[in-house]
């Protein structure tokens, strides 16, 4: 008895088993490309990845997809109109159509959520702007490296030591003094600058002319001239946000608020830097090897064979000014990286909130004469878009049962 009841037991088991496999090679199976054929073609419409070849458990992700387009596209259907009849109408519909189009971008830009866009990592907003920030940051640090590192090979501290000499002469507090005090950093400042004018045009051409304008273009694209009309407001869009962030930029640059937070650190990395001064001086004037070179921690290897016939107490004064200069901007990078991130942030909440709608939208831009016959266009092409847009539902909706059959199939 016992012997029946373990073999049942073990049959039980194998069927399990093979279950189980026969499950697994279901999910591994190459779906043929003839069932799936429409289901190919409504997403190379939409922009919908499908792996090559495309096997049973690619299936669900590739009907998640689905799902989500056809869900923005029914939306799009049920926010507009039946049928338009006039040209009071058709600007209605426009600027629901331009609603939508926020919503979008809000998702895009503002929210992270990117299902409309699954597979177009360009599309995937909030992360690339994160990542250009990212990488101003870096490109910053860089630029403020390179600059302290330049003279390391010839005249080191040179231009330090000239405004402590001076300095010595005519005292820190005179207006001569402070010139050549800002003068130490500003081939730095003018790089800077430079830098944040290459980023913000980068920044913004993403923002509006490859998230914003095609966004856009993708709900007005039924409607050919006013799409040519709204990408000309585009561009004078993009010139008016970049030249607001160059406007914040010049005000912000050289009045970074730095907290007590952010003073401590500055003085933590100036005493560490200065840690290194003694030892420094000791390899210039005292060291009888009398060396070429010194290393410097978070300096790198210097030549110090100019710097022999200086004294002890200006190479002091000399190697703390650089110190302070390399600690300051180290901090100041930090800070006004933090404030351009809020400030773009900012910027880009404002755009989708209220500049879109002043610099394009606006009823005053729209009821301009040469809009007039743009909105009569759209009065006679919208039964066709509509037509278009219930043919793309259509095809969707297809594709979905198609996938869900071919599902269930694989499963049983």
């Amino acid at each position: 008895m016992g012997r029946k009841r373990k073999n049942k037991s073990s049959r039980r088991s194998k069927e399990r088993k093979t279950r189980s496999e026969m499950g697994e090679a279901n999910q591994d199976a190459v779906v043929p490309r003839r069932k799936i054929r429409p289901v190919i073609n409504s997403c190379k419409e939409e922009g919908i990845e499908i792996p090559v070849p495309t096997r049973a458990r690619d299936l669900p992700e590739i009907a998640k997809k689905i799902d989500a387009k056809l869900s923005y596209c029914l939306s799009e259907l049920n926010f507009l109109p039946a049928s338009i009849s006039s040209v009071d109408e058709a600007v209605a519909t426009f600027m629901q159509l331009v609603a939508l189009s926020k919503e979008s971008l809000i998702k895009i830009l503002v929210r992270g959520e990117f299902d409309e866009y699954p597979d177009d990592k360009s599309m995937h907003g909030t992360a690339n702007l994160a990542e250009m920030l990212n990488q101003f940051k870096d490109e910053r640090s860089w630029l403020h490296s390179s600059f302290f590192r330049r003279d390391l090979k010839s005249n080191f501290l040179q231009s330090e030591i000239n405004y402590c000499m001076f300095t010595q002469q005519v005292g820190k507090a005179s207006g001569l003094a402070a010139k050549l005090a800002a003068d130490l950093t500003a081939d730095l400042a003018a790089g800077e600058h430079h830098h944040d004018s290459w980023f913000l045009g980068m920044f913004w051409y993403y923002v509006i002319m490859q998230v914003t304008r095609s966004v856009l273009m993708t709900y007005l694209s039924r409607y050919v001239h006013l799409c040519i009309h709204v990408e000309s407001l585009v561009y004078n869009l993009l010139d008016k946000m970049i030249q607001r962030s160059y406007q914040w930029t010049h005000e912000n640059y050289y009045t970074v608020n730095v907290n007590e937070e952010k003073t401590e650190e500055f003085f933590s990395e100036d005493t560490r830097l200065m840690s290194e001064c003694n030892e420094f001086i000791h390899g210039v004037l005292d060291d009888p090897e009398k060396p070429s070179t010194i290393i410097v921690d978070g300096i790198g290897e210097i030549v110090v064979e100019g710097l022999r016939s200086y004294s002890r107490d200006l190479l002091s004064e000399a190697f703390s000014v650089r110190m302070q200069s390399i600690a300051f901007r180290k901090i100041h990078i930090e800070t006004f990286v933090e404030g351009m991130a809020s400030h773009l942030q900012s910027s880009v909440a404002n755009l989708l909130d209220t500049y879109m709608d002043l610099e394009m939208f606006d009823m005053q831009i729209l009821k301009r004469p040469h809009f007039a016959h743009l909105f009569e266009d759209m009065l006679e092409n919208y039964p066709l878009a509509r037509k278009g847009l219930e043919k793309r539902i259509n095809m969707l909706k297809k594709a979905k049962e198609i996938c869900e059959g071919i599902m269930d199939a694989y499963d049983e």
